[in-house]
């Protein structure tokens, strides 16, 4: 324990790091995604939220999954994690590693391929986002289990409540789809 009590301050600070991209990726997802309440009215509109939902994925993508080579962004859960085992073996952080691993190959996979455009439908056009095989609620599952990591680490380092944000970013994106509503990009389901 003595060894994680020296690094304490500059992990926090790199948790501090990525909470602060993460909120941002956290608000563009919930402004982005509609709930199961709405669906889309307009076509541009649908389309411009596939675009940042791909730029969603990515950069959760980023925190889970970037391994620690200079290869990589460093920016990653899944580094910090790594570098707090090395000093002290802890189960909910194995099993949170584990659960990272479980969902690596899939959204890489997704990630190469929706970024890339690499594959087209029989009549040469690009394939839309959800047949890829993706749906937004393993989008949401994603960021639960970022959030997830993110307070276990912030516990384990410490001791304290750390999601102060989320009713300011609920509240907004109820106020942004009522907006939508109102001015009919998209509308809520019967």
């Amino acid at each position: 324990m003595e060894m994680i009590e020296a690094k304490r301050t500059e992990y926090l600070s790199k948790l501090e790091s990525l909470r602060q991209v993460f909120i941002g990726v956290k608000l563009l997802c919930d402004c982005t995604v509609p709930n199961d309440d709405f669906y889309f009215e307009n076509p541009y509109f649908k389309v411009l939220n596939t675009e940042t939902l791909k730029l969603i994925v990515g950069r959760i993508y980023i925190f889970l999954s970037d391994k620690k080579t200079k290869n990589y962004n460093t920016m990653s859960f899944k580094i910090l994690i790594n570098e707090i085992l090395e000093k002290k073996n802890n189960e909910i952080l194995n099993n949170l590693l584990s659960e990272i691993n479980k969902v690596d190959k899939k959204y890489k996979e997704f990630r190469n391929k929706v970024f890339a455009h690499i594959e087209l439908k029989e009549n040469n056009s690009l394939k839309g986002f959800e047949e890829y095989r993706i749906s937004y609620k393993e989008i949401t599952s994603l960021l639960d289990l970022v959030q997830r990591i993110y307070n276990e680490l912030f516990l384990s380092l410490d001791n304290a409540s750390c999601d102060h944000m989320k009713g300011e970013i609920e509240n907004l994106s109820e106020k942004l789809w009522g907006c939508y509503e109102q001015v009919g990009l998209v509308k809520k389901s019967d």
